[in-house]
């Protein structure tokens, strides 16, 4: 048998400490406490060992750092006024006087025609929107404040930070960020931008960066929004009896869940990408939940019916699919749930993800109205869906720490209840929703507001001036095992 390191994941009311000290009794070699964390920790021992340790009290999973590097983590992609005009453009072309469309549809209740002005009660000031991701271009147009400086924090997160760090060679992170936070195409144009890499040259290993986030965000004031438009996959054994091994299904980590409910408590608010497989993601309890098939091996490669390792392949992805993250899939211009979206119960709420204009890493599709030298580009992906939400959270926020349960229920009752047609592509068991993010002022439609869900307003001249959400006044029954802390 062979030796490997292997990742401990704590169940969540245990001492992580104190099952150290009992590993340590037991004569296990402790090869990282991981300090950051409070729920995983890393041994050294023999392969042979893992299934007995994951039997053990106190213990929630354990999974050898040769698995985790083995799966595939996937792209979820195929002072500033509130007020902007824009221009809508929901083509596939990228254009240099095209904006980001979901702008529009995600500040109007129907699909009609676009609008060409938003104006928004909120930008996004006083508040940290973090990007764990490829990276974020820094000195991009669309990151600049109104003094030209840059609004993305280069944070040491830690000591020894490689000098490509604060880049990006891919353009992923920053297409997101720009989506987020981006000064024409984005939501969140006045907060403040901080970029976690863990893609491609002098990034960070995932476990290390959520927990790097926790602990910078406990020395905070100002609330903190994350951003994670990626995910877990793993690739179908040999010899399944429907699925070759070049296909994938989600697939959850329980050690990085486990470092998202820590987040959590710490009081962070978490977005996730659905992901792209067009794949049925469930939450417990739901119908889907426990499919699986069964391998031979621990590793997974060799498809075996009565074999004693199972694998669930409708539980969605980790990050996205922890218990507490904004679970977000992708709409198109029709108001349909995107050919490539992951969808199901899991899924809380859609916004746009087709064609989504934002931030590109170089000049090759379309020049930035502003400067000439930087980009803009078009993607489609619940990775462009993910950001517009965490977006409009950061700016209803107005820079105070809600606790994060409240955000999520007034994501959910607040959104577009009903408009996705599902009779062109199923939800499965999900809700039909689509986010929605009121604008300053507001028409008239009968003598009623046009607002879904319970907002706060006023009247002055005819419109409604929307204060923000009575967030206590939402009741949510999907998320009732998170926990008192959310």
């Amino acid at each position: 048998m062979a030796e490997t390191t292997a990742i401990v994941t704590v169940i969540e009311d245990a001492n992580k400490d104190t099952v150290i000290a009992r590993f340590e009794g037991l004569g296990r070699t402790i090869s990282d406490s991981m300090s950051n964390s409070d729920s995983n920790f890393k041994i050294t021992c023999d392969d042979s060992e893992l299934a007995g340790i994951k039997a053990e009290a106190d213990v929630e999973d354990i999974i050898s750092q040769g698995e985790l590097d083995k799966l595939h983590i996937r792209r979820a992609y195929t002072s500033v006024s509130f007020s902007q005009t824009i221009n809508p453009d929901t083509s596939a072309t990228p254009n240099g006087s095209a904006h980001n469309w979901g702008l529009s549809r995600c500040t109007q209740l129907d699909n009609e025609s676009l609008s060409t002005t938003i104006n928004l009660p909120n930008n996004g000031s006083a508040v940290n929107c973090v990007i764990i991701d490829t990276g974020v271009m820094v000195n991009h147009p669309e990151f600049l404040d109104s003094q030209n400086n840059s609004r993305v924090n280069q944070v040491a997160w830690k000591g020894g930070l490689g000098g490509s760090f604060y880049t990006d060679e891919d353009g992923h992170g920053t297409h997101v960020a720009g989506i987020m936070c981006g000064k024409t195409q984005g939501w969140a144009k006045g907060a403040t931008i901080l970029s976690m890499k863990i893609f491609d040259t002098d990034c960070l290993g995932v476990l290390e960066a959520l927990q790097l986030v926790k602990v910078w965000h406990k020395a905070q004031v100002f609330p903190t929004v994350i951003n994670m438009s990626w995910g877990y996959y793993k690739y179908y054994p040999s010899s399944h009896p429907s699925k070759s091994n070049s296909d994938y299904h989600p697939y959850r980590v329980s050690s990085v869940d486990a470092e998202i409910r820590d987040m959590h408590k710490a009081g962070i608010i978490c977005v996730g990408a659905a992901g792209n497989a067009n794949h049925i993601i469930d939450r417990k309890g739901q119908s889907n939940y426990n499919d699986s098939y069964n391998t031979s091996d621990w590793w997974g490669d060799n498809y075996d019916a009565s074999g004693p390792w199972a694998w669930y392949y409708h539980r969605g992805s980790s990050p996205a699919s922890a218990p507490g993250v904004i679970c977000v899939g992708a709409s198109n211009k029709d108001d349909q749930r995107a050919t490539f979206s992951n969808y199901g119960g899991r899924v809380d709420v859609y916004s746009p993800g087709r064609y989504i204009q934002s931030a590109w890493i170089n000049t090759s599709k379309a020049q930035h109205p502003d400067n000439a030298s930087f980009g803009l580009r078009k993607l489609s992906g619940t990775s462009m869906s993910a950001p517009q939400v965490a977006g409009i959270i950061a700016c209803k926020l107005r820079g105070k720490n809600v606790k994060f349960r409240k955000i999520k229920r007034a994501t959910k009752r607040t959104a577009i209840q009903g408009a996705l047609d599902e009779g062109v592509r199923t939800l499965g068991n999900g809700k039909n929703r689509i986010s929605y993010f009121p604008q300053k002022t507001q028409t008239l439609l009968n003598g009623l507001p046009k607002l879904p869900g319970k907002g706060k307003w006023f009247f002055r001249n005819g419109s409604i001036e929307v204060l923000g959400y009575n967030y206590d006044t939402f009741s949510d029954t999907d998320d009732k095992t998170l926990g008192q802390y959310l």
